[in-house]
């Protein structure tokens, strides 16, 4: 049998036998590449926490030794606490630890000793260390960290970088030899040690509360789903649209930024972030019905609006089927259409492969899945505006793209010459993620456009 399907690809044409080879390459190139993201997404997912870090070398003498790392926490939250080790090659690749994460429930205001036991693999060069914080918890102790490996003759210490935390940094938010991740600003402790003169605090940034603020939220039903959104600041409204499969955390710097001047409304679309879905077709038409009644709701007149991506297409859809709801408009990565005449044909490719891997997760995992893939379809289908559509808006409109949009340049300054009295801005050097990428680059040309835009 073997030998028979050997003799037909054999007789097959020498050049469908390469289309071919080049179309697996291609699909298996693609799959490995979706696997890829997730993985790093996944990974990425511990950003929002608050985390301490910190790497040591390792010597090939060390390889296959246990090693042991220590410390003491405490918390006045009653949330837990992860211990996390990472163990990579000279390359820099990622070698599997096979140690398990050491987690610690509960916390309390007693000091509590942790300790994560595991075994230093081969072709190690690089070993990390991790404190990671529960995403809700508000505030972290943390003191006396320590790293030991396992000879013959018992334990050997490792000598980490301040880890006692006596040395005091100049800098704000700086820990002497210790790296500090996002959304958590790092303090020195003197009333709070479990030893020595002082220990560090992790406390809760702003920004690590945007889009999960119980303080400043609501939810509203509104066509059958419930929709939640948070205010923030006083002034004229401002309601701000996320991107597909995100939500309000996204933008997470415009609303530092924006609540200073403006009444910001943050909204969770319909299937994403706490917002609910129901069995109603997902468009942009919906979801523009949405929020023209969430702002009947709310009692407001009319608003500025700032849409991201998939908020930028309901932005201009409110602004022609809702003229007197929207004072001024931004939109960022908008498009008119879902095809390559407004989209780079090799991210809607690699777009449909993901939403085909999702298609897959829906079996394993239908509750965490199946929304994720009903929302994700909306961008392959919708919207379906025709440019001359775009003339009926008579209100200023900032049309921006990056200027390594997934959005066609040319597709961005055709949405602008269809507006009136649009403003057309490419970011230089930023993708279709500047708000997050460079975001004071983008609020000042936001900021600029909503102070000095003529009604």
């Amino acid at each position: 049998m073997l030998r028979s399907k050997f003799y037909c690809i054999l007789q097959y044409p020498k050049n469908q036998i390469l289309n071919l080879k080049i179309y697996t390459n291609k699909r298996l190139f693609m799959i490995k590449k979706i696997l890829s993201t997730i993985v790093l997404l996944f990974s990425l997912s511990y950003l929002s926490y608050g985390q301490i870090a910190q790497s040591i070398k390792i010597s090939k003498t060390d390889w296959g030794k246990n090693f042991k790392f220590t410390g003491y926490v405490k918390s006045n939250d009653s949330l837990s606490i992860r211990f996390v080790t990472t163990q990579s090659t000279a390359e820099r690749k990622y070698i599997k630890d096979k140690s398990k994460e050491r987690k610690i429930e509960n916390t309390n205001s007693a000091w509590t000793k942790f300790t994560l036991i595991g075994k230093i693999q081969r072709k190690c060069s690089v070993l990390s260390v991790w404190v990671i914080t529960d995403l809700k918890m508000k505030n972290l102790y943390v003191d006396n960290i320590s790293l030991e490996i396992e000879d013959h003759n018992g334990w050997r210490k490792i000598d980490l970088k301040n880890e006692d935390f006596e040395m005091v940094s100049d800098s704000v938010n700086k820990i002497v030899g210790w790296n500090v991740y996002t959304n958590y600003v790092a303090t020195v402790e003197k009333t709070e040690k479990y030893s020595g003169q002082q220990s560090i605090q992790l406390v809760q940034h702003d920004l690590a509360k945007y889009g999960d603020n119980r303080e400043f939220s609501q939810k509203i039903k509104i066509n059958g789903v419930e929709i939640y959104y948070e205010i923030y600041g006083q002034g004229e409204p401002l309601l701000l649209l996320h991107g597909n499969n995100e939500s309000i955390s996204s933008f997470k710097y415009q609303i530092d930024e924006f609540k200073k001047y403006f009444k910001v409304i943050a909204v969770d679309s319909r299937g994403q972030g706490n917002s609910t879905i129901d069995k109603q077709k997902m468009t942009y038409d919906l979801l523009a019905n949405d929020m023209n009644k969430l702002l009947d709701i709310l009692q407001i007149d009319s608003v500025n609006i700032l849409g991201w991506s998939d908020g930028g297409n309901t932005g201009l859809i409110m602004a022609m089927q809702y003229p007197n709801k929207v004072k001024r408009l931004i939109t960022m990565g908008a498009n008119l259409y879902p095809n390559k005449k407004a989209i780079e044909n090799k991210f809607l490719s690699e777009y449909r492969w993901t939403l085909r891997f999702v298609k897959v997760l829906v079996l394993f995992k239908p509750k965490q899945w199946k929304t994720k893939y009903k929302v994700g379809k909306m961008p392959l289908r919708y919207p379906n505006i025709k440019p001359i559509e775009l003339q009926k808006i008579n209100i200023p409109v900032l049309v921006m793209a990056g200027e390594k949009d997934v959005i066609k340049q040319a597709h961005t300054t055709l949405i602008a010459d269809n507006i009136s009295k649009s403003k057309l801005v490419i970011l230089k050097g930023l993708s279709h993620y500047a708000p997050i990428e460079n975001h004071k680059y983008f609020n000042m040309e936001v900021h600029a456009f909503l102070f000095n835009a003529a009604d």
